[in-house]
């Protein structure tokens, strides 16, 4: 009797790995322009010139991906206007023992982010073979960036180009046969991340029918999708697919965020991915716009990196940015550690002790007919201050009760000076009680205001052990928070 066939199996793993490397060419419009002879400490010496002298190529850094160094190779038209002709994506190395293959795509940014971005994708793979002949793969530059290249460089003479590199890699060492009962081909890696990123690449390029909302921000139209937002965010659920306004048109405006903020917040919504625009006041406005829409990692990316920038220039905007904030307590307590673990440090940032004093039913000197009605509130100095005094400025705010938005200023005065016999600034009609009861009131009857304290000081350096650290002419210091009684103040 014959015996069944038996089957086999063995396993080949293949993956992607994904790389982005940023060039920055700074004076774009510049080198098109001069004349020169190209330096003889130059390292490609040999390279051609435009007319007059100036290289018509120009090379990135090399950098890393999926294990192989590669480089951008960046040539310009050597007649005209010296405008960018293409890019080269090069493979580097002499010990490359088999066939590369890999997929490639170009973004060059607007860097005032009043237009999108000018992408290319390949549509194909290429494939850089061993040979060193076959090692280069000339990239097409995107539309919108030969039709308006103006658009693309910055105010400082700066070109960025982003150029992301995706590379086939396989196992070459596949395991053994093996018997088995049942044979099924492999399962493939996950795509979902690189299918969100070409949804976002059409967004870029605003391809209207596949989006179903639009945003206005700053007189920018920005395109997306409901549901990806509302997946993302509840926020957005909540507005774009609940019962709020937002949820029956297509045009909604964005206000208190910037363009540029709005985009880098898509982005990450999109890929997951922290924006390229990492520097500090960017990250600021990303922080708040991840407090405003529930982005909890984007929030988290956020406050790590202003952690790591705070500094005795940047640790009280950081801390005045995050107070009252209810989800960035880490952020807040990192900035008060900082302030206080240096004599020096603290010295820089004010070194003044305030007391807010807070009067739920008006000020004694208030008089009968005010008396009860106005709650008063006064920023007193505790601290000598000397015979110049202290200049300073102050602005008085109050939580939202819900948590849900940040606090608002009442009041805010001009720069006045604190003295031995006047020690005591503010205000006897704050606010009156039926209004705070009404608006700012707690479940628990209580009300919490904060004073913000602006100190000027004159410019100086301080030491401290071989550190130096340079104090600004304008300091800010925030006082502690006042929370007070309201159950039992007479009627609403």
């Amino acid at each position: 009797m014959a015996s069944a066939p038996q089957r086999t199996a063995s396993t080949h793993r293949s993956a992607v790995t994904r790389g982005a490397h940023e060039f920055q060419i700074v004076g774009y419009r510049a080198r098109k322009s001069l004349a020169r002879v190209t330096d003889s400490s130059s390292k490609d010496a040999g390279a051609p010139l435009l007319a007059g002298g100036a290289p018509c190529t120009i090379k990135s850094s090399a950098f890393q991906v999926g294990g192989y160094n590669w480089d951008l190779l960046c040539t310009f038209h050597d007649t005209g206007h010296r405008h960018l002709k293409s890019v080269t994506l090069e493979l580097l190395g002499t010990d490359i023992a088999s066939d590369v293959i890999a997929t490639a795509s170009l973004r060059i940014g607007n860097p005032l982010g009043r237009w999108p971005p000018a992408v290319w994708l390949s549509d194909a793979v290429n494939t850089f073979t061993k040979k060193a002949y076959g090692r280069s793969w000339k990239l097409s530059l995107p539309d919108a960036f030969r039709w308006h290249e103006d658009r693309y460089v910055s105010t400082d003479d700066r070109l960025t180009i982003l150029c992301t590199v995706e590379v086939f890699q396989e196992d070459a060492a596949a395991t053994a046969a093996e018997p088995t009962k049942c044979f099924v081909s492999p399962v493939p890696p996950p795509t979902i991340a690189r299918e969100f990123r070409k949804l976002l690449l059409l967004l870029e390029t605003k391809c209207l029918e596949t989006s179903d909302v639009k945003f206005i921000v700053e007189g920018t139209q920005i395109i997306a999708h409901r549901l990806v937002l509302a997946m993302r965010s509840p926020v957005f659920a909540a507005e774009l697919l609940g019962h709020m306004r937002e949820s029956t048109t297509r045009h909604v405006t964005i206000h208190d965020m910037s363009a540029p903020t709005f985009r880098a917040m898509l982005r990450f919504i999109y890929t997951d991915e922290f924006p390229i625009n990492r520097s500090y006041s960017m990250t600021r406005d990303l922080l708040v716009a991840a407090d405003r829409y529930d982005l909890g990692r984007l929030r988290l990316m956020c406050e790590n990196i202003l952690v790591e920038s705070i500094n005795v220039m940047t640790v009280m905007s950081t801390l005045l940015l995050v107070r009252g904030r209810q989800s960035c307590h880490q952020l807040e307590d990192s900035c008060i550690k900082y302030i206080a673990s240096d004599p020096d440090v603290y010295a820089a940032v004010g070194g003044y002790d305030w007391t807010m004093d807070v009067y739920p039913s008006g000020h004694s000197t208030v008089g009968g007919e005010n008396s009860g009605e106005y709650i008063s509130v006064f920023l007193r100095l505790d601290t000598d201050p000397g015979t110049a005094g202290v200049k300073s400025s102050r602005s008085f705010r109050i939580d939202d009760p819900s948590g849900k938005a940040p606090s608002t200023v009442l009041a805010s005065d001009i720069i006045t000076i604190y003295t031995n016999e006047c020690k005591s600034w503010g205000y006897r009609k704050f606010i009156t009680v039926k209004s705070a009861k009404s608006q700012y009131m707690a479940h628990d009857g209580s009300l919490t205001i904060h004073c913000d304290v602006e100190v000027t000081k004159a410019a100086c350096t301080t030491s401290a052990s071989t550190t130096t650290i340079a104090a600004p002419a304008i300091q800010h210091c925030l006082t502690p928070r006042a929370t007070i009684s309201l159950a039992g103040n007479g009627p609403m």
